[in-house]
């Protein structure tokens, strides 16, 4: 059989007509079975080509959405609510003792005997203590002397101070002593003098601050 030139482009024709038909009903037929998962993404599809109408409902996940449409979807802030009502007050903890100061008062002494005892005071409580000691001493004689003392507990000193005095004059000063106490005790105040002349003592006291 020999070919003519319109045997051939009637066979083409034929042709192209049997595979565009196929193709178009190929395309009708594909659907989402037929797509592998993850050969897909937004570069393969068209920009707006698609709607909300071509999504199901609950297909997509939160995952799913960009930061963009998260943010969309977020709702304004609202206005603060009212303010709640005070709680009740706790419990009320237990009262501190603070600084409790006591004071002994001595008499007065003429003619001063050394470390004879001044004053006592008595510490009733083991306690840390802070003690304050007072003496008033007018130089009788004609010789200027120094008069220092003490405080004294369970045998020992723990505080002391002290002045020169001139002759015929008068002199106030403090005596200064801490200690910390394990037991009830008292605490005395004692004196002494070089021994060239004698002493008038007056204002004798001892304060003590118990710290706790």
């Amino acid at each position: 059989m020999r070919l003519r030139y319109s045997n051939i482009i009637s066979t083409l024709a034929l042709f192209v007509a049997l595979s565009g038909g196929a193709l178009a009903a190929a395309s009708a037929l594909i659907t989402g079975a037929d797509v592998k998962d993850g050969s897909l993404s937004g570069l393969d599809i068209r920009n707006q080509s698609l709607s909300g109408l071509d999504i199901k409902d609950g297909s997509l996940s939160s995952s799913a959405l960009s930061l963009a449409a998260r943010v969309n979807l977020r709702g304004e802030t609202g206005s603060p609510g009212a303010k709640g009502e005070p709680g009740a007050p706790g419990p009320q903890g237990p009262a501190g003792q603070g600084v409790v100061v006591t004071t002994a008062t001595g008499p007065d002494v003429v003619g001063y005997i050394d470390l004879s005892t001044l004053v006592t005071l008595a510490l009733t409580a083991p306690a840390d203590y802070v003690l304050f000691g007072r003496v008033t001493a007018h130089n009788t004689g004609a010789t200027d002397d120094n008069l220092n003392c003490g405080l004294f507990a369970a045998g020992g000193a723990f505080g002391g101070g002290g002045t020169q005095v001139t002759a015929g004059s008068t002199a106030t000063f403090s005596v200064v002593g801490a200690a910390s106490l394990a037991a009830a005790t008292s605490v005395t105040l004692s004196c002494q003098s070089s021994g060239v002349t004698t002493f008038d003592l007056s204002n004798v006291a001892i304060r003590s601050h118990n710290l706790g």
